[in-house]
């Protein structure tokens, strides 16, 4: 990243060092509240905060039901023009080993059957880098090299980033292993993308299951560990300590 960051808030640029891209505002949540100077943007299915972080001017780009992953990346990239592009997300152990909380970086991608990216290395991380798996649906570990499972869109993203000569590094942080998947009925909570979903698939669960109530807690408290340490990690790559 250039040594010179950009004009703060407040200036007559809206330019930006690095956008940091999250699916929805529960992964995003660890780096939200660590913006200095922040102003809320509104676009067109998506939500921006500009702000800083360390010296850093940074695009935070929160994704919405109706848009997809690409869409925002390309509307921001064109809009804010950041140098690189960091995309958060959570993350399904595959490896042997991975305990949870591990934050990931991206040495590539494995999309569907024979769709392959590599990931240049950018960022100068003490996070373990390997290859991810980018999926639909986590059926089974995969007859594929990977570490760890992320959504499939986030492919998408990082190949428009490839073909547009955008520097992106993928962070993802381990929740669970793939051995061991949440109950059926948390599973269907935590699939749900908007808030009334995830309201009534949970009030469905507590009362077939009251039991689910306690292991959609403990779910909870996974996420909020977790996306603080991918908060840490993404920190760091984009203001690294002197």
């Amino acid at each position: 990243m250039d040594d010179n960051p950009r004009k703060p808030i407040g200036s007559r640029t809206l330019l930006c060092d690095g956008a940091v891209l999250f699916r929805n505002a529960e992964t995003a949540g660890g780096l939200v509240d660590r913006l200095q100077d922040a102003a809320d943007l509104r676009a067109n299915g998506f939500s921006i905060r500009l702000g800083k972080l360390g010296e850093r001017v940074v695009a935070l780009g929160i994704a919405a039901k109706s848009t997809s992953l690409v869409e925002m990346t390309d509307a921001i990239a064109h809009a804010h023009k950041p140098q690189l592009v960091v995309v958060g997300t959570l993350a399904v152990g595959l490896a042997d080993g991975l305990a949870a909380n591990t934050v990931l970086l991206a040495s590539g991608l494995t999309g569907k059957p024979n769709e392959q990216l590599e990931l240049p290395t950018w960022a100068n991380s003490a996070c373990p880098r390997g290859p991810l798996w980018a999926t639909n649906r986590l059926r089974s570990p995969p007859g594929i090299d990977a570490l760890a499972a992320i959504p499939h869109d986030i492919y998408a993203a990082a190949k428009w980033c490839r073909e547009h000569d955008i520097a992106i590094e993928i962070a993802a942080v381990i929740t669970r292993h793939a051995a061991e998947p949440p109950p059926a009925d948390v599973r269907q909570v935590l699939n749900q993308r908007s808030i009334a979903g995830r309201v009534g698939a949970f009030l469905g669960a507590a009362w077939r299951r009251p039991g689910s109530v306690p292991d959609l807690w403990r779910e909870k408290e996974t996420v909020w560990i977790a996306r603080e340490r991918l908060a840490d990690a993404i920190e760091k790559i984009i203001s690294p300590a002197n």
